[in-house]
């Protein structure tokens, strides 16, 4: 513990050493009359007050852009809270406008279902209020027409019989079928 305790006090001490020479060797900015310097032909520092003047000038003019710079970031900084809020609220709309849809949907939904149930439930009531009803059991309506059919030949073939000829009998489906010889021998 005592081991661990030494040890990051030295890292302390050398991360304070770094911190203090970065420091040291931090870029600076040119001295104000230096700027003027660059400015002459020859590069010797003379003083006059119209340098005096051109270096309040050039101090001047770099705190406005300074000003200019942070104005403009303030801007953006504006402009993209707004674009944003901007977005918030179009999401919010594009959400409750689906968000109505689906109510609208479900709406319809249970209107159709409750016509549906409604005329269901009229159909029952009609159904009990007729006669019983016919069975799911039926034929079709041109069956129907094949049955009467095969029925008069049933007939006629009755007649036949009578006569004791022996002819095909036709089935109620219309099939035709021989008699067997024994059916014939009891006649």
């Amino acid at each position: 513990m005592a081991a661990e305790k030494e040890i990051l006090k030295h890292q302390i001490a050398l991360l304070e050493e770094k911190v203090e020479i970065q420091s040291k060797r931090a870029p600076q900015g040119k001295p104000l009359f230096e700027q003027v310097r660059a400015e002459g032909e020859s590069q010797t520092l003379f003083v006059s007050p119209s340098k005096i003047a051109r270096a309040f000038e050039l101090q001047h003019q770099k705190e406005a852009d300074a000003e200019a710079e942070a104005a403009a970031k303030q801007q953006q900084a504006i402009e993209q809270a707004l674009n944003r809020e901007h977005k918030q609220r179009e999401l919010q709309e594009r959400k409750d406008e689906r968000e109505r849809k689906r109510q609208e949907r479900l709406e319809k939904e249970a209107q159709k279902k409750a016509k549906k149930e409604a005329k269901k439930a009229q159909q029952e009531a009609s159904k009990k209020g007729k006669a019983p009803a016919k069975s799911t059991n039926q034929k079709p309506k041109n069956q129907g027409k094949k049955y009467q059919k095969s029925k008069a030949t049933a007939e006629a073939e009755i007649v036949v019989d009578k006569e004791d000829i022996a002819q095909p009998v036709t089935t109620r489906t219309g099939r035709k079928t021989k008699p067997t010889k024994h059916f014939e021998q009891g006649k």
